[in-house]
């Protein structure tokens, strides 16, 4: 079982590049991948990538989405509103530098910005 931020050392720059480079191949090795899912998922560009990542190499029933503590009849409105004004320019890192990295990627596997957002939409 993968953890991302526990998997990939945080300490150690060097190892964390690397890591960064090779994300899609873990991503296309793992068997499955586990999201805890509240509106606020989408304004976090690593975890939308990530998502967006997996689902190019997997199956959406490869998938397991952990929505059910967060997902009530008053906050279908605010998972509603996240789907359909999803926006890169308007997610979150925690790292700024790895906005660079990550819009680079973004960019270069799935266009343009326009792209990746359209494919996670519908994803």
């Amino acid at each position: 079982f993968w953890i991302d931020k526990c998997c990939i050392r945080q300490g150690q720059p060097e190892l964390m590049k690397l890591c960064i480079l090779l994300i899609e191949e873990f991503i296309q090795l793992c068997d499955g991948m586990v999201v805890i899912f509240n509106w606020s998922y989408l304004t976090r560009l690593w975890c939308v990538y990530e998502w967006a990542c997996f689902l190019v190499f997997h199956e959406p029933e490869d998938l397991t989405i952990c929505a059910g503590s967060f997902y009530r009849d008053s906050t279908e409105a605010l998972f509603l509103e996240a789907v359909r004004h999803f926006s890169v320019d308007a997610c979150q890192c925690s790292v700024p530098a790895d906005r660079d990295i990550l819009e680079q990627k973004i960019n270069g596997y799935y266009c343009s910005k326009g792209h990746f957002e359209r494919f996670l939409q519908i994803t």
